[in-house]
């Protein structure tokens, strides 16, 4: 068997743990990135000042029943007894509002606790996956046991592109550094379309205020020539 076919061989035997390796990693990768988003959201609600809000909710409750006592002022006992009320039922009214305010907080963050348990069921497949295949996997070179890395040069050999794993790797680290301008050039684009949007609103806004300027100035001046 020529060195050709026995590259490939080795890159075929390791790539199904490759690729189930590939696959959990990026299970766990969008689940970690769910849960920054429900965090965020979560962040961004009334939830961090739910106790404050509750607290002021509570106390208005408190004092619009109690402004109700003043006609019970002269009936001793049961006027004690409701202004005693007015103080449970400000309680009541703060505990109720504390609790809607922190229910979907408690939702988030149960949400938040299961995509871990998730992630870290999935970092232990990834070490089984790993483990019962790592005889097939050392068989690659050391800095290209990596799926995306032996998928391409499974293919370059498939495809006859080369005859050696030196050939194969040169050219990933090409393919590889097209791919990282690419995506740095994308960016730039990206980041030029944002700044124009910008300054053509920023554009319109001026002309859209240096017309309304013209239109002001005209009429005083009418204004003043009658």
């Amino acid at each position: 068997m020529n060195e050709q076919d026995l590259s490939l061989q080795k890159l075929r035997a390791a790539l199904p743990a490759l690729t189930r390796i590939n696959e959990l990693y990026y299970t766990a990768v969008n689940l970690d990135a769910q849960s920054k988003v429900i965090l965020a959201a979560d962040d961004a609600t009334l939830r961090p000042r739910a106790k404050p809000i509750a607290i002021f909710v509570g106390f208005v409750a408190a004092v619009i029943l109690g402004s109700f006592m003043e006609i019970f002022r002269k009936i001793g006992d049961l006027y004690l007894f409701m202004l005693s009320f007015s103080g449970v039922a400000g309680v009541a009214v703060y505990h109720y509002v504390l609790k809607f305010l922190t229910a979907t907080k408690t939702k988030a963050k149960q949400k938040i606790e299961e995509n871990q348990k998730v992630i870290q069921d999935i970092s232990a497949e990834i070490e089984r996956v790993a483990t019962e295949n790592a005889a097939l996997i050392n068989e690659l070179p050391r800095d290209y046991r990596f799926y995306d890395a032996a998928y391409f040069m499974e293919r370059a050999f498939a495809n006859d592109r080369c005859s050696t794993m030196r050939e194969a790797m040169n050219l990933y680290e090409e393919y590889a550094h097209r791919k990282a301008m690419e995506d740095y050039n994308q960016q730039l684009i990206e980041e030029n379309r944002r700044q124009n949007e910008m300054l053509a609103s920023i554009q319109a806004d001026s002309e859209a205020a240096a017309w309304n300027t013209g239109v002001t100035a005209v009429f005083s001046v009418l204004n003043f020539m009658k």
